[in-house]
């Protein structure tokens, strides 16, 4: 994430809300029970929330923390997500 800690707190649990029901929520046992699987769809929406998130609208976007890698973004959703917990 970035370093930026003036993000909207809302706005960042709205945009995760999304990506946790479109990548997340979704998927089926078989797929939640393999670790592969499991980060193929943090991927996905990594970039999901990269791309149609953070770059779509750049005034939600600036409220918005950044994540350089898959992995910071992979551990806040583990952190958000009581599936992947």
């Amino acid at each position: 994430m970035t370093n930026n800690n003036n993000y909207d707190k809302q706005a960042f649990e709205e945009a995760f809300d999304e990506v946790h029901m479109k990548f997340i929520l979704n998927l089926p046992d078989e797929e939640l029970a393999s670790s592969d699987r499991i980060f193929f769809q943090l991927e996905q929406a990594w970039w999901f929330y990269d791309d149609f998130i953070c770059d779509a609208n750049t005034a939600t976007a600036k409220k918005l923390p950044r994540f350089k890698h898959m992995k910071p973004f992979s551990l806040a959703m583990f952190n958000f997500s009581p599936l992947l917990q």
